[in-house]
């Protein structure tokens, strides 16, 4: 059985939450690439 990551419940609550409003922001662009940066460090190991 094929699970898809779109219906789970975390998705579509996120979903719901990004189509009502309900969001909020947690960083800036700079965050996302050092977060990035860090991903790409970590499977370059």
């Amino acid at each position: 059985m094929k699970l898809d990551f779109f219906d789970s419940l975390e998705a579509l609550k996120a979903k719901n939450e990004a189509e009502t409003g309900q969001t909020e922001i947690i960083g800036n662009l700079n965050d996302f690439d050092k977060w990035l940066d860090k991903i790409n460090e970590d499977c370059s190991d």
